[in-house]
């Protein structure tokens, strides 16, 4: 799960009160009921004022009539069952926001005001569902990021772990057949200047040959991992690298795999890392050498294709099973078969070859069936003809 989807559902989330909720007040099912505060009703006593008459006050409405005037208790109030102005009963007059409940009680109300029928929902709720909205999206990033580490750290130790047996069973086979020869040679088992040492020598040239490959790759692998790998920049012929590439494989492949080049030899010039692209071409010609056991004619083979440098390197191997094409490309993808068991190998050339041709704008195709044989294509942009220096002046004959 990436980014831009939790990104895609957080704009969602956002917009979805402004689409649920079109107005910005929502209509409630009733009026609320006006909330009044009971206060006791006051009696105030003035027997010195009045002297105990319990003649009518003066009304202080005209024409309310005689609404006013000394309770039965013999102080001034209001008599109950007095008409009103508009002659109804006193007690049968609403405060003006109450309710008629709320006037027929004995204690008189005392409004703090009546509600609004509607309530604004949306400026309420909408800080509370952005918090909630962010809360879910942290935690949505957070989880993300937990299992990021947790994958890379799984392919750590995937690579680790393969790292280790192939540092266990690629490195052993030669470094033990090294250890044997130098113990015979300090033993005086092989003496300098004898057939014994002559055959010797290449057969320790070769086993340190693979060595030093084996470390080669496994760091040049670690800096691709770490993207700290720097090509260099050169324009150079790859019929010319092809050319030594395929004298250099000649010589370990021996009669039995002959190679052939064909192809313009000459004008397919390339801008990139000539020592890269150098080490490509000759692990396509050694694995086809490696895995040809019976021996055949291996091909390197040149051409031009849609502003495009193609070599191909084909042999009539073992050949490669349709659904294990694109393995052979992975870090320690060697495909051990019980056919090609005994054949040395890290699982790491095609993978860093590919790697490194991508890294110069090209790749590395494979067309292949098992018992049939394989045939590896490079692609790499040619490079565009060099322009005319800057201000040089092209000189046009004159007719005289």
């Amino acid at each position: 799960m990436g980014l831009r989807p939790i990104r895609f559902l957080a704009a969602a989330l956002l917009v979805l009160p402004l689409v649920a909720v079109p107005a910005s007040a929502v209509e409630l099912a009733s009026p609320l009921p006006a909330v009044s505060v009971p206060v006791p009703t006051p009696s105030v006593s003035m027997p010195a004022v009045l002297g105990g008459s319990t003649s009518p006050l003066p009304s202080p409405i005209a024409g309310a009539g005689p609404a006013a005037g000394a309770a039965p208790t013999g102080h001034p109030g209001l008599r109950p069952g007095s008409a009103g102005a508009n002659g109804s009963s006193v007690d049968s007059q609403p405060v003006a926001g109450t309710t008629p409940a709320a006037a027929a009680d004995p204690l008189i109300p005392t409004l703090i005001g009546p509600l609004p029928s509607k309530v604004p929902v949306l400026p309420i709720l909408l800080p509370l569902f952005a918090g909630l909205l962010l809360l879910l999206v942290s935690a949505v990033l957070a989880a993300y990021r937990r299992t990021q580490e947790a994958r890379r750290f799984e392919a750590l130790e995937r690579t680790k772990s393969d790292f280790m047996k192939l540092a266990s069973h690629e490195l052993r086979t030669p470094l033990t057949v090294l250890r044997g020869y130098v113990s015979m040679i300090r033993e005086g088992d092989i003496k300098p200047d004898t057939p014994a040492f002559n055959r010797a020598l290449p057969i320790i040239d070769d086993h340190l040959s693979q060595v030093n490959t084996i470390v080669e790759q496994m760091l040049e692998a670690a800096r691709l991992e770490e993207d700290s790998t720097r090509l260099e920049t050169d324009r150079f012929d790859l019929a010319e690298v092809a050319t030594e590439a395929v004298d250099s494989i000649r010589h370990r492949a021996g009669q039995g795999h002959p190679i052939v080049l064909k192809g313009p030899l000459r004008e397919l010039h390339l801008v990139g890392d000539r020592g890269r692209v150098a080490a490509i071409v000759e692990q396509l010609l050694d694995n086809a050498v490696k895995y040809s056991p019976a021996g055949g004619e291996i091909e390197c083979s040149l051409q031009t294709a849609d502003g495009q440098a193609l070599l191909t390197v084909r042999d009539h191997g073992l050949g490669i099973a349709p659904g294990d094409l694109e393995r052979v490309f992975t870090r320690f993808g060697r495909l051990v078969t019980r056919d090609n068991s005994h054949i040395p190998g890290a699982g790491l050339g095609l993978y860093l070859a590919r790697r490194h041709a991508r890294l110069m704008g090209g790749d590395i195709e494979v067309d292949s069936r098992p018992q049939k044989g394989s045939a590896f294509t490079l692609r790499l942009p040619l490079a565009t003809p060099p322009s005319p220096a800057a201000g040089a002046v092209e000189e046009v004959p004159v007719p005289l």
